[in-house]
C-alpha cells in the first residue's frame, strides 16, 4: 500500500521542480510515495500546460518557467518544494561535459558556417582545435569543431547512486543529440548506427551528506587530492551539504565507494564528529608531509 503524501505540499509544483532536477516519473513515485496513476495526473497536467514535454523513454524536460498561482486555500510557502523531500545521500550528477566524435567526410561538416548562417543559428567563432563554433542550442552551449561535438550540461540528475544518475544524463543528451541532427540534417553516428562520446568531466554529489553538513557548520572546508588532483570536496553552494566527487574519469565510480563507506558506517554506528576529527588530523599530517617533501626538494636542489 503507497503511504499518502502531506497535503501540505504543492505536488503540481513539487513534480515540475523534480523534472526539473532530472528525475523520471518512477522516481517522482518513490520520492513522493505517489501511485503511478497519481504522478501520471500531475505528469499529464504540467504538459497540457506547455511546461514539459517527453524527449525520450521515461525522460522528460522543462520548457516553460512554473508561474504560481496563489488562491485563498493555498500559502506561498507552498510555492515552493521544500528541499526537504531529497533524501540525505541521494546522488546529485551534474557539471557534465560530453564530447561527442565525429564520423570521417560528414556531408558539408566543413561548411558548417554556411549551415549555421541559412539556418539562423547564431555562433561565435573560436580557435580551438582549428576554426570551432560556439553555439546556443535548446539552452545548451555547444561547440563544433573539425572532428568534434562538445555539449555543456547545466542540469542536475538526481539518482540512488551515480551510475544510475549517469544513465540519465546520457540518455538526455543523446536525445539532444538526435534533435541535434535532425536541426543540421546530419548523421553524427559510426557504422552500426552508434554514437562515439566520452564525458570530460562528471560531478557527483551525496546531498545532505551527514559529514559535510558537520563541516559546514563549522565552517571547515575539505579538499582531498590524488596525484595533485581533487577528487573528493565538501560543498555548499546550493545549501544542499553536498560532499563531491569530481574526478574527471573516475568521479562516478569514486561516488559509489564514498556512498558505500558512509552506508557502512551507518551500521557501525560511527560519530561523524569523530570522523570529521580524523579526517582533520589526516589532512594535518599529509600537510606537514608535503612540507616536509618540500624542504627537502629545495635543500638538494
Amino acid at each position: 500500500m503507497v503511504k499518502k503524501t502531506s497535503k501540505n505540499i504543492n505536488l503540481d509544483l513539487t513534480i515540475y521542480f523534480f523534472v526539473k532536477q532530472g528525475l523520471n516519473p518512477t522516481q517522482i513515485m518513490k520520492k513522493l510515495k505517489l501511485t503511478k496513476q497519481r504522478v501520471n495526473y500531475y505528469i499529464s497536467s504540467l504538459k497540457k500546460r506547455n511546461l514539459i514535454r517527453k524527449i525520450g523513454y521515461g525522460v522528460w524536460e522543462i520548457t516553460g518557467n512554473y508561474i504560481p498561482n496563489k488562491s485563498k486555500n493555498q500559502s506561498m510557502r507552498h510555492q515552493v518544494p521544500s528541499v526537504n523531500l531529497l533524501t540525505p545521500d541521494l546522488v546529485r550528477g551534474h557539471a557534465f561535459i560530453f564530447v561527442f566524435a565525429l564520423p570521417n567526410n560528414l556531408r558539408n561538416w566543413d561548411k558548417r558556417e554556411k549551415v549555421l548562417a541559412r539556418l539562423k543559428i547564431p555562433f561565435k567563432r573560436m580557435n580551438w582545435y582549428g576554426t570551432a563554433q560556439k553555439i546556443v542550442f535548446q539552452k545548451h552551449k555547444i561547440v563544433l569543431t573539425n572532428k568534434s561535438i562538445v555539449i555543456y550540461e547545466k542540469k542536475s540528475f538526481f539518482a540512488d547512486n551515480s551510475t544510475e544518475s549517469k544513465s540519465l544524463a546520457v540518455s538526455y543528451i543523446l536525445n539532444l543529440v538526435k534533435a541535434l541532427e535532425s536541426r543540421f540534417n546530419a548523421n553524427f553516428r559510426y557504422s552500426m548506427g552508434q554514437y562515439r562520446f566520452r564525458i570530460s568531466r562528471q560531478h557527483y554529489s551525496l546531498i545532505k551528506n551527514s559529514l559535510a553538513k558537520q563541516y559546514d557548520e563549522e565552517g571547515n572546508q575539505l579538499y582531498i587530492y590524488d596525484a595533485g588532483e581533487p577528487w573528493l570536496v565538501i560543498d555548499n553552494s546550493f545549501n544542499l551539504h553536498e560532499l563531491e566527487t569530481l574526478h574527471a574519469r573516475t568521479a562516478d565510480k569514486d561516488s559509489i565507494k564514498v556512498k558505500s563507506f558512509f552506508t557502512g558506517l551507518k551500521r557501525l554506528d560511527i560519530d561523524e564528529c569523530d570522523l570529521a576529527n580524523r579526517i582533520t588530523q589526516l589532512e594535518k599530517k599529509v600537510e606537514k608531509k608535503q612540507e616536509e617533501e618540500k624542504k627537502e626538494r629545495k635543500y638538494i636542489g
